[in-house]
């Protein structure tokens, strides 16, 4: 049995100092075997304490990293469990990573304290670490508007079927009438509008600079549909639009304007969180951008610090 086998028996499920005993007397049974001396011996078991501290320290850190990419998505949700596990997963990073930073578990790693490239890994996470927590903290402190605003998208996108199920009796109501066919032409205008506008709605909650531009779309398509269903009710000669004149067709209308009604709040409310949510798009994109930054610092400080022994390595 290989020492790097012992290690990997008992990664995760022993006590650092019981592997480092486990070790030693593997390398005692090496040494009456081999003739071995004990100068190298303890050479070799100080190079496998090292490896043994950087895999056991920087697997406490990708594991969380990793993390980040599961609880993100429903943070941007406004969910309060996720943003807690991001919190705790971005604080165990930085445990581990400041550990390093002061030699590891033990000090088991000062040797590689002043190495140049030791240093700046770890520089690198971090600030990687203080990034992600800034935007974490962001996150945090806007939690109920990002809440809010699924909530009023989820009223929204479910009201809309609705109001175009309503939108097509009513050019039922005007073709009976026998309503200018341009004016029948824009309540199916009016349809597409709606559909459009949930659309950019889901754009928003994505955030970022997608977002952005959404928020203009849905603000200008929100601004024409009711311009047009306004100018129908009352007329709008500017734009071409009769007063609607039959029971029928300003009953039709009255239906669409009703479920209108009952979600115009929610629409005003996502609208003017544009903003906040183009500003937690980008904290997302950011804590990935970060996630990927420490998963490879990680990953070159592992190399360096596990390049020498190959003693330990299974055969």
């Amino acid at each position: 049995m290989t020492v790097r086998s012992l290690v990997k028996r008992r990664h995760g499920s022993m006590k650092l100092l019981s592997v480092v005993a486990t070790l030693a007397t593997a390398m005692c049974s090496c040494s009456v075997a081999t003739g071995t001396s004990n100068t190298e011996l303890q050479r070799q078991l100080q190079e496998c304490r090292q490896a043994y501290v950087a895999d056991y320290s920087l697997s406490r850190i990708q594991i969380p990293a990793m993390e980040f990419a599961t609880f993100s998505p429903f943070a941007l949700q406004g969910d309060a469990e996720s943003i807690k596990a991001l919190k705790e997963s971005q604080a165990t990073i930085g445990q581990f990573v400041d550990e390093l930073q002061h030699g590891g578990r033990n000090g088991v790693l000062k040797s590689h304290v002043g190495e140049p490239k030791y240093v700046a890994a770890l520089d690198v996470m971090s600030g990687a670490v203080k990034k992600a927590g800034m935007d974490i903290a962001f996150l945090e402190s806007n939690r109920v508007d990002l809440a809010g605003a699924q909530d009023s998208a989820y009223r929204v996108n479910s009201a809309i079927p609705k109001i175009s199920a309503s939108e097509d009796e009513l050019a039922r109501a005007m073709s009976d009438a026998n309503a200018r066919p341009s004016q029948i032409g824009l309540v199916n205008r009016q349809i597409v509008l709606l559909y459009s506008m949930s659309r950019h709605i889901s754009e928003m909650l994505d955030g970022g600079e997608v977002g952005a531009s959404a928020a203009d779309a849905l603000n200008r398509d929100n601004f024409v549909w009711l311009s047009v269903s306004r100018g129908m009710k009352n007329g709008n000669p500017e734009m071409g639009l009769l007063k609607l004149q039959s029971p029928k067709e300003q009953l039709a209308l009255k239906k669409v304007m009703d479920a209108y009604d009952a979600i115009a709040a929610d629409l005003d409310s996502i609208i003017a969180l544009s903003g906040k949510l183009k500003s937690a798009g980008s904290a997302i994109d950011d804590i990935s951008s970060q996630r990927l930054e420490i998963l490879s610092k990680s990953q070159d400080l592992y190399d360096l610090v596990d390049a020498g022994p190959q003693h330990c390595d299974e055969k």
